[in-house]
Parts: C-alpha cells; structure tokens; sequence
C-alpha cells in the first residue's frame, strides 16, 4: 500500500498568478494524467463521501475506498497538482437523519467530522494543499436538518432573502455550520498549525450567509473563502430567453440576482470582506466555477460555454489576481447519460475527447501580476 508522511511545512505564495484547475466524480484522475497535463492543470478539488469511506461505524475506515484515494493521490502528488480536498455526506451512524435516506443531514455531533478530516489529514499530511468543509451548507438541500423533518429535512430561508426558487437555507444552518468549521478547525491545527482551511463553499454570492457565519465567529477559524460563482438564465421577453448568461451580466430587476451573478457576484462578496470585516489579505478560492454546453434550457451551448469561460478567465487574470487563490472548473468531463444542464459543464466531453471550453482553460493566458496574498 502506497504511504504517505506527514511533512509540515509552510505553504507561501511562490507565483503570482492564480491557480487554475478542475474536479471530477465522474472518472478517477489517476486514469486521466495525460489530459491533465495537456490541460496544464495546477490545482484540483477532490471529491471525498464521509458516507463511503466510514459507511460501517466510526473509524472503520473502508479499505477499498483508501485504496483508489492513494491512486489518485499519489498520482496527483508526481504531476506536481496541488490538491483541495472537500469532504460532504454524512453516514447514517453519524447522521440526524431520521432514517438514513439522506445523506445530507447535518451530523450529530461535529466532532466525528472533525476526526475524520484529521485521520486523512494524518494519513496524506501535506499532500493535500487545502481541506474544505462541506459542499453549499448555504442550499436548502445540502444540509438538511431534524427540526424541518415535516418537510422532507428541507428548512428554507424567507423569500424576502431567498431568490426566486427559494434555494437558499435558513441562517439558522450558518449557525451550525460555523460551529463545525471551528471544532473541525481546531482539530486540525492541532495536528498541523499550517493546515489551509476552507469554510463557506457558498453556492452564489450569499452574503446574508456569510454574515452570519462571521456573527458566529468564524474569522479566526479559516484561511481562505471557498465560492462557486455561478450565473443564471436570460429573463422572459429577451431574444436569449432561457439561456445561461454571462460572467459579466446580472439582471438587477430580478432576486436571483443577489445570488448567481459572476462578476458583481463575487465582487459584492469581496467588498464584504474588506469593509465590513477587513478581511484584506484573505483569499477566495473558487472550488467550482463554470458555464454548461447544454443547448436546451439553463445552458450557453458549445461556444457560449466556451465564451463564457473565456471572460471569466479574464476577469480573474486581469482584475482578480490579488485576491483570487484558486479557480477550480466545474468540471474534467461531461456526465454520463445525463442530458440536462447538469451534465455538459465538462471541459472534455463524456469520451474524454476536448471540447471549445477545453481548448480555452489548455490555452488560457499565463501572465502573472503582483500578488498581495500569501498562505
């Protein structure tokens, strides 16, 4: 069995460009170095399901699960790919659900999280550049709790803070959440005190979210941000009616603009951090980003995806660079057999073959500007 040691040292900022990468669920990464490669891959998010790797019981690590994550580790680790490692979905054992047929209620106790994260971090040590906690704890149904069980675990926030299809949380969740972060965070800089941790994973730019985790107390327990910035769709009555729009577009008339608009999006995220919090020198990683070539409803298409990478590309090269970490795309590869939006956000489609928006990350610019942030 491949080992792994645990080496403590100090992660700095050595380049000043941002850290471009993927993630996949789809196929395991140690079967695809060579399209990694020609992708020029720097960073990628690492999917792992608590579920999975402890199903039985606490600490009854499932064996064949450590096996391919040393593969992909491993092989990872010789291409030089700097990992975040995410762990969501809860086991029955751990979990407040009330019949184990979700995986996304909240734990019952944090700590069992936290000493799993720990046990990895002891096991792979400073071959995983990041840890992030959790997946979108701020959507209704990524972290579903006891107290909602009349409506299926689901515990929506108030429309007069929600958009449109009401997606988003109750604050109640930031509350929990942020307590999780802490005991996971303490954990683990107790084994490591250079251990990069990531809190939010905030779908959108919720910052009604964010603020809530800050009155939590959430400053001192994490390094970095972690935001998917994802965008919504042309309104009814314009000629793109239906379409995913733009990194640089955002309908101020509707709600969901408070939530999936790119660049006023993570801007506004941004500016929270600094004026209100005076989070000057902490990053946002992007942990997924992208566009879906999907040319029924909610995609851009095969060059709209493309276009709409490109921009985003752009926008965080030229204007972002000081303050965005890491831009992980939403995703390696189209989903198998899965024909709706979901499925057609790869670079590469489902025969690992490349695609426009492909092209577009392989080729992206490589000009670095001065960077303010180092870990």
């Amino acid at each position: 069995m491949f080992v792994f040691l645990l080496i403590l040292t100090v992660f700095h900022c050595s380049v000043s460009e941002t850290l471009f990468g993927t993630q996949t669920f789809r196929t395991s990464l140690s079967t695809q170095t060579d399209l990694l490669q020609k992708l020029h891959v720097q960073i990628v998010r690492y999917l792992v399901s608590w579920n999975q790797l402890e199903f039985h019981g606490k600490s009854q690590y499932q064996t064949w699960y450590l096996s391919n994550m040393n593969k992909d580790i491993q092989a990872l680790t010789q291409l030089n790919i700097k990992i975040i490692l995410q762990m969501a979905q809860t086991p029955c054992w751990a979990s407040t659900t009330p019949n184990c047929s979700q995986l996304y209620y909240r734990p019952k106790n944090y700590s069992d999280y936290a000493d799993t994260l720990s046990f990895l971090l002891q096991r792979y040590g400073n071959n995983i550049y990041a840890w992030e906690i959790w997946n979108e704890p701020n959507m209704k149904h990524s972290w579903l709790r006891p107290e909602c069980q009349s409506n299926e675990g689901v515990c929506p926030r108030p429309a007069t803070i929600n958009d449109e299809w009401m997606d988003f949380i109750d604050l109640i969740a930031a509350r929990e959440y942020t307590q999780m972060v802490k005991i996971t965070s303490e954990k683990m800089k107790s084994i490591s005190s250079n251990v990069i941790i990531l809190a939010g994973s905030l779908a959108g730019s919720d910052v009604e979210y964010l603020n809530e985790m800050y009155r939590s107390g959430i400053k001192s327990y994490y390094d970095g941000l972690a935001m998917h910035p994802y965008t919504s769709s042309y309104l009814p009555g314009t000629s793109q009616y239906g379409k995913e729009y733009g990194p640089e577009e955002c309908f101020l008339q509707t709600r969901a603009s408070n939530f999936w608009c790119f660049k006023t999006g993570v801007e506004k995220i941004r500016n929270y951090m600094v004026e209100q919090q005076n989070e000057t020198t902490k990053s946002i990683w992007f942990t997924e980003f992208g566009f879906s070539s999907f040319t029924g409803w909610f995609g851009a298409g095969l060059q709209g995806q493309a276009d709409h990478l490109q921009q985003a590309i752009h926008i965080i090269q030229t204007e972002w660079s000081s303050f965005i970490h890491a831009a992980c795309v939403y995703e390696f590869s189209d989903g198998d057999l899965i024909d709706n939006r979901e499925g057609y956000f790869g670079l590469l489609y489902r025969n690992f073959t490349m695609k426009p928006s492909g092209l577009v990350f392989m080729n992206r610019n490589s000009s670095t500007s001065n960077c303010t942030i180092c870990l």
